[in-house]
């Protein structure tokens, strides 16, 4: 009786918990907001794996059962270790640096993580609802502290004065938000007129959650999903043809208009001296460009995880000394603002290898859930250009979990295959 409780109930709760509860975590006095949400994330895949020692048989076989995901988990995290091991600091790789303490003990826990999700029986309803009411109390949170911020006119904690949530950070927390809103329309589609309407108004306060922010890559990214979405709808319709035409004129018409701009605020102007007098040369051209540098020295395994603040630095000793030398020099720069060049810089091409082919892998799994597959796009397009919380890649190891699981699982009401 005690063991139905606990593997019915109590074991998959604590997975919702998991899922659910960490990105709502906010700041603990000194430890910012990303430690609280680390710790909280570890404590509870380290109690859901002790627990697992007294499942079932079926369920512990499972949970270390050959697949793509076990293998090409374990490769990765042995990369990483390995490359950690043979870095510049082995001891500040296993935990990972402050703010986002994203070390080797991180990725191991997150890759049990995903095991786990492969291994319990949770209905993807279940696992939505999780991210529809995470989704909207972070929403929520960033449109209160607008409201404080700008009508009250109260002093709360900003990042270059805007609104930061649960994140710290407004585009962390509006580009997780654009993730999860796939969930939302999965569920529509399963609910009834009421719940779809309580969904509808939930989504509205996302939408207005990541508007608030000011994210431009987030605010993009909604528009991809919106114009995928009205695809998705339109699926199968006679109108289909003509309105993928109609969009996909206005998205180059819209990319004409706004590529010329994004070319010479983001590529060009920062390399104008006179640009470089007045402005802070913290664009992510500067940061690629070190990163793509030190990276081409060790380009097999790289310096280790969570090394890049480190390899930034070292960067400026024999750099050259063109005008944005000193400028650059005193920046503190912990991330490169592109997942891959994190991972070239972390553990070389194996490791950006290694990941690319679980990506690979959970794209073709997840194609028969549309849904599913658009809340993956806009996560890989999210870390193409912003550092990730650990809330992130929980969303990926996750997905990864759920593309491991059985075709019949994956391939709920949405697909673009029924």
């Amino acid at each position: 009786m005690l063991k139905k409780f606990l593997f019915s109930q109590l074991f998959p709760n604590i997975l919702l918990i998991t899922l659910g509860v960490t990105p709502l975590l906010s700041a603990q006095n000194q430890y910012g907001f990303e430690y609280p949400k680390v710790l909280f994330f570890i404590c509870l895949v380290l109690g859901l794996l002790i627990l697992s020692e007294f499942s079932p048989r079926l369920i512990r076989h499972k949970l270390f059962a050959k697949s793509f995901l076990t293998i090409g988990g374990i490769c990765f995290i042995c990369t990483l270790t390995v490359a950690s091991i043979f870095g510049q600091n082995l001891q500040q790789s296993i935990l990972g640096q402050y703010p986002y303490y994203q070390g080797i003990c991180l990725y191991l826990f997150l890759f049990v993580f995903a095991l786990l999700v492969y291994s319990i029986r949770i209905p993807l309803k279940k696992y939505s609802y999780a991210f529809v009411l995470s989704g909207t109390w972070i929403a929520w949170v960033a449109l209160w502290q607008w409201i404080e911020l700008h009508l009250l006119g109260m002093p709360i904690a900003t990042y270059s004065g805007r609104v930061v949530s649960t994140f710290g950070q407004p585009n962390l927390y509006s580009g997780y938000l654009a993730m999860v809103l796939p969930f939302f329309f999965f569920l529509m589609e399963k609910e009834n007129k009421m719940k779809k309407i309580i969904l509808g108004v939930l989504a509205g306060v996302v939408f207005l959650g990541i508007a608030v922010s000011m994210s431009r890559l987030s605010l993009i990214l909604v528009g991809i999903f919106a114009g995928i979405s009205v695809l998705f709808f339109l699926y199968k319709s006679k109108y289909f043809i003509k309105v993928a035409i109609v969009m996909g004129v206005l998205a180059m018409f819209f990319s004409i208009l706004a590529l010329p701009k994004v070319i010479q605020t983001e590529f060009i102007d920062p390399f104008n001296y006179t640009w470089l007098k007045v402005n802070n040369p913290e664009k992510r051209v500067y940061i690629w460009q070190v990163a793509i540098s030190q990276g081409i020295k060790r380009p097999i395994l790289g310096y280790g995880v969570d090394s890049f603040r480190d390899v930034y630095a070292s960067y400026f000793v024999d750099a050259p000394k063109e005008a944005s030398y000193y400028s650059r020099k005193v920046l503190v720069v912990d991330r490169a603002h592109n997942y891959l060049l994190d991972l070239f810089v972390y553990a070389g091409v194996v490791g950006v290898a290694l990941w690319l082919l679980l990506v690979g892998n959970t794209l073709i799994r997840l194609r028969k859930n549309r849904w599913l597959l658009l809340a993956f796009i806009l996560y890989f397009l999210f870390v193409l250009v912003h550092p990730q919380s650990v809330v992130h890649l929980m969303f990926f190891w996750f997905l990864a979990g759920i593309a491991a699981k059985s075709e019949d699982y994956v391939k709920e009401k949405g697909s673009l295959q029924e």
